[in-house]
């Protein structure tokens, strides 16, 4: 038993926030409490109510998850390094990246973007940190080979600098391409990404050495070589790997090609569900509402006609028969209209003239029936299912719209609404961001191959850097879930973290093929030099993302699931299935040094 009232707000008369639900919850619930011996529960959704409870939870989640992301990792890496001065030193780079960005994308002037505010410091965070761990691991190894702390970071530098370099490079330029996209959303996404990418390179270059080249610092960094228990122990874990490098690539690259080929049939989505706390009162009044009338957004289907259709009976026909295309899709809610108002009249519908009309209230009228534009509306009430679920419905409804127009020319019949077309808004913006990724890693392979000097190496690439995406998507449809905006923010993330650790290994590859190493010993020596490196970002990152799994938002979740799935399944990619790859493929002769080289 639910009655729903709408109600309509005097913007001029509210004075804050709690007037637009608790004021008026109150009010509803003093008059209500004068009715005696009355069981009745007054709640409140609606646009206002859930936008008020999801910036409420968005504050909430805000703080606290970084706070407690913080101070986990914090913990983590402190646990790792024995000290809490390493850690300072890698995060450092980062957030000078950060605030660099920001601060150069305002004084660029560029607009306020909801994907660049919600994914730009992540990515920012992960290039940065990911480089400077590499760094860290080169400058412990310096110091513990007895060098000053100027020296150690100068060696760590050089050892490291070009492969940092060649992440930068191509990530930039590859979230550069999504300047092509058709949506502004994405290419403000791009110039934002390359600008914050650019940034964190020159931060990590000039803060890490900066500070690193203190004596206090180098004093108080554990020194230790890059060889020790850990190393062995991850060498000892990924030899049986490498012995049967030939199956384990073989069995790779088919599982990378059976799940990326899932990739083609992840569909956007739109949902208020994914946006909202699910604990709110808005949003399990929604619920309710969605249970008992059909959902609280609305589609219309508007009729325009030409004149010899003016006040003609056969208008009210047409009419009915959109109402029953409307009617005979389940999921949607009644429709309202004018020939729904004239069976409240007791009016035969379809039939008759148009002289009940005069009857209806002056507002209702106006909102159904416009003659002097000729104009007629039929409204229905849309649950919230999600675009990917209302979609075919709609296309559905479409169909039938065409066949009614075709049969009564000089009819026009348009499906259209704040729930219809906003939702399919939002999946164009979806949909154009997954190609325009897709074009943006066709750049980056391409880039990587050229700066690798290799187009074998560029190929290679592929495999490792495409696993840890597909392996995201394929979970994410194993659970049911299509990509919305969360999910392809998190892809965005994905890439980064892929790239990242694929060029760190190859770079390594490739320096020590062009020290004159076959292809086992320079596969050997990159996981001993960059292996326990890699391991150690994905731990502290995965930490820190799996900490979003406690949020009370579902699209933060599926963000943070995505995130750590990404990172665990980019870590055994590079350091199981790159490997392997590269014993299998690159057989050839040893690699000799660019004459540019130093």
């Amino acid at each position: 038993r639910d009655f729903l009232v709408p109600i309509r707000i005097d913007w001029l008369a509210v004075e804050s926030d709690t007037d637009l639900r608790d004021g008026l919850l109150r009010t509803a619930r003093r008059a209500m409490s004068r009715v005696p011996n009355q069981q009745v529960s007054i709640d409140a959704t609606g646009d206002i109510p859930l936008y008020l409870d999801q910036l409420a939870a968005h504050r909430r989640n805000q703080s606290r998850f970084q706070w407690i992301g913080y101070s986990l990792v914090l913990v983590v890496a402190t646990l790792m390094y024995r000290s809490p001065v390493p850690v300072i030193l890698v995060a450092l780079a980062p957030a000078t990246g950060i605030f660099w960005a920001t601060s150069a994308l305002r004084w660029m002037g560029e607009p306020a973007n909801p994907l660049s505010d919600s994914v730009l410091p992540i990515l920012v965070a992960i290039v940065g940190v990911t480089d400077g761990v590499h760094l860290l691991a080169h400058y412990r190894d310096a110091l513990a080979q007895g060098l000053g702390a100027r020296a150690a970071a100068a060696k760590a530098i050089e050892e490291v600098a070009h492969a940092c370099f060649l992440t930068s490079l191509t990530t930039a330029i590859g979230f550069l391409s999504l300047l092509w996209a058709d949506s502004e959303l994405i290419r403000g996404f791009g110039r934002s990404c390359a600008v914050g990418v650019s940034l964190a390179f020159i931060a990590m270059l000039t803060v890490f050495p900066l500070v690193a080249s203190w004596s206090w610092v180098g004093r108080r960094v554990p020194a230790a070589k890059i060889s020790g228990r850990g190393t062995d122990l991850l060498e000892w874990v990924l030899s049986p790997f490498l012995r049967r490098s030939r199956v384990v690539a073989l069995i790779g690259i088919g599982v990378t090609v059976v799940m990326s080929s899932l990739l083609v049939g992840l569909e956007g989505d739109e949902k208020r569900a994914y946006g909202l706390p699910s604990s709110s009162p808005a949003f399990q009044t929604l619920q309710r509402v969605d249970a008992a009338f059909g959902g609280i957004e609305t589609g219309q289907i508007l009729v325009t006609w030409t004149e010899r259709w003016d006040d003609s009976e056969e208008l009210l026909r047409v009419l009915a028969e959109v109402d029953q295309a409307v009617h005979a899709q389940p999921v949607l809610g009644r429709s309202l209209s004018l020939t729904e108002v004239s069976r409240t009249m007791t009016m035969a519908p379809g039939s008759g003239s148009f002289d009940f009309v005069a009857l209806i209230p002056s507002a209702l009228r106006q909102a159904l029936y416009q003659p002097r534009q000729r104009q007629a509306v039929v409204s229905f009430r849309l649950p919230d299912l999600g675009v990917a679920e209302l979609e075919p419905v709609f296309g559905q409804v479409e169909s039938e719209l065409s066949r009614i127009s075709a049969a009564h020319p000089g009819i026009e019949l348009g499906l259209t609404g704040d729930g219809v077309v906003r939702g399919r808004r939002v999946v164009r913006v979806i949909d154009d961001l997954k190609y325009s990724l897709l074009a943006a890693a066709v750049v980056i392979f391409s880039l990587l191959a050229i700066v690798l000097r290799s187009w074998k190496l560029g190929l290679i690439a592929i495999v490792p850097n495409l696993f840890p995406v597909a392996a995201s998507a394929s979970a994410l449809i194993l659970v049911g879930r299509h990509l919305d905006i969360s999910a392809a923010c998190a892809f965005t993330v994905c890439l980064g973290i892929a790239v990242d650790d694929t060029i760190h290994f190859l770079a390594r590859y490739q320096r020590e093929r062009e020290l004159g190493h076959d292809t086992a010993t320079a596969v050997r020596l990159s996981i001993h030099k960059v292996g326990l490196s890699l391991v150690a970002t994905t731990a502290i990152m995965s930490i820190g993302f799996a900490t979003v799994l406690l949020s009370e938002m579902p699209g933060q979740r599926i963000f943070g699931a995505m995130a750590v799935c990404t990172i665990t399944s980019a870590l055994a990619a590079d350091l199981i299935l790159l490997p392997a790859i590269l014993l299998l493929v690159d057989r050839g002769k040893t690699i000799e040094p660019a004459p540019t080289d130093s």
